[in-house]
């Protein structure tokens, strides 16, 4: 009978049990297996969540010990914007008679950059040529670093201490910079550190800052490093023109094509009324509309980056390390 052939049916044994499993597809039971994995991680995380809490506060503790050594300046500031050149019916004629000159010549007169004299005055405050003119000028390695500077030896004294030195022996194991006296390089760094050049948003305006402890030095520095940007521009714009005109003169003086004599002599007016306005002071790199002057409120830290960054890192750290162990325990 059939329900009789249905009871008496034997029951399968192991072998057909564990030929079933085999017939199941693989991913089924991986999936089943990463999922129970990741619950099995997740309760391990919950059950260490007192060494997370050591860990981020930790984190916490190390931040507001940072904010509390953190030493706040002063922001001296200034607004200008780039004065451009080259426009009136004048500029029209020199540019007309750059394409011939191009044309004949094989050379371009335009340079095609779009940068401008400030962008030239802010890049120039982070090359070491303007820290040389600075330090010949003013004396600002000494006024810097004067603390290190040995009379007697005429040499950099080299810091001292048994936290400096253990510094020194890691950073050297570590292949990282070591201690090395006060030079140019330096003086440069501090330069291009201190000060910072920022766009106006919605307007072709900058915001020149230098910050420093002393609201006075503040705004000493942001003068003086304005100035002298901005007389290392002029300066190289002298070389420039005339070297443009010894080359002018020269093809003018060689060439009897009247086009080009023409273009030339266009050439040769502009750059003498280039002259007459630097001469004059009437064409500077940069037109100042907010003159230098010092914040009254002092920088202060962030609490975000001082605190909240320390402590999401910490609570990651902590997280990996239990991971870990949970995983080397279960291998």
């Amino acid at each position: 009978m059939t329900d009789g052939s249905i009871e008496n049916s034997p029951a399968p044994d192991n072998k057909t049990e564990h030929k079933l499993t085999n017939s199941l597809p693989q991913s089924d039971i991986r999936s089943e297996d990463e999922l129970i994995d990741v619950r099995f991680l997740f309760v391990e995380v919950l059950k260490k969540w007192w060494l997370i809490l050591i860990f981020v506060s930790f984190g916490i503790w190390n931040g507001i010990q940072n904010m509390h050594s953190f030493s706040p300046t002063y922001m001296a500031r200034m607004l200008v914007m780039p004065i451009e050149e080259g426009s009136g019916a004048a500029a029209k004629q020199v540019g007309a008679s750059a394409t011939v000159v191009g044309a004949i010549a094989g050379i371009n007169f335009s340079g095609g950059q779009s940068s401008t004299k400030l962008d030239r005055l802010i890049h120039s405050t982070k090359t070491l040529e303007l820290a040389k003119v600075l330090d010949r000028k003013y004396n600002l390695m000494h006024k810097l670093y004067g603390g290190s500077w040995d009379e007697k030896t005429q040499t950099w004294k080299r810091p001292v201490g048994e936290r400096f030195e253990w510094r020194e022996r890691v950073n050297a194991y570590l292949k990282l910079p070591t201690w090395s006296p006060p030079n140019i390089e330096s003086l440069s760094g501090f330069i291009a550190g201190s000060f910072k050049a920022d766009d106006v948003e919605g307007t072709p305006y900058k915001s020149l800052t230098f910050t420093h402890a002393d609201p006075d030095k503040a705004l000493y520095y942001l003068k003086m490093i304005y100035n002298e940007s901005n007389d290392y521009i002029r300066r190289q714009d002298e070389v420039e023109r005339s070297n443009r005109r010894n080359y002018l003169e020269d093809r003018l003086n060689s060439t009897n094509i009247k086009e080009f004599r023409d273009a030339l002599v266009n050439f040769l007016a502009e750059e003498a009324r280039k002259d007459m306005m630097a001469q004059g002071n009437l064409r500077g790199v940069a037109r100042v509309l907010d003159p230098p002057y010092v914040s009254s409120r002092k920088t202060s830290p962030s609490m975000l980056v001082f605190v909240g960054f320390p402590a999401v890192f910490a609570a990651a750290i902590s997280v990996a390390l239990i991971l870990l162990f949970v995983l080397i325990r279960k291998e």
